[in-house]
């Protein structure tokens, strides 16, 4: 007679937090907030998430609180596809409207969302001006 065993593997999501402001916090600079735990942000301790991460949690400083953000991946098959969030941290997302028309390096910004042919994910290219 013959047994047969299966094992299974989970792989537990990581934790997250609640994206927005996190309570009990004040900042002045983009890197006084910090990722505590991977589920939220302090001033006391963590760690630095500028520049902010390709996927993962990140904090930043809004208006003299610090945020939390989870960022995701963002599918794309096109430039067009991709648009940059500014607040907590630079991060891609989803376009929501059409682009007028194509982005100029340094007039429009020193930041553009990109499609990575790749991956077909958003990412962001630096511009030196």
């Amino acid at each position: 007679m013959m047994s047969v065993i299966v094992v299974l593997c989970l792989t537990a999501e990581p934790a997250r937090g609640a994206n927005g402001p996190v309570a009990g916090t004040s900042c002045t600079g983009p890197d006084d907030c910090k990722v505590l735990d991977g589920t939220t942000c302090s001033t006391d301790g963590g760690v630095s998430s500028w520049p902010a991460p390709k996927t993962g949690p990140a904090c930043g400083c809004v208006r003299g609180v610090c945020h939390y953000v989870w960022i995701e991946p963002v599918a794309c098959t096109k430039n067009s596809d991709c648009a940059l969030a500014t607040e907590p941290v630079l991060y891609p997302v989803k376009a929501t409207k059409k682009r007028l028309r194509p982005f100029r390096p340094c007039k429009d910004g020193e930041h553009e969302a990109v499609c990575d042919r790749r991956t077909k994910t958003c990412l962001i290219r630096g511009w030196e001006c």
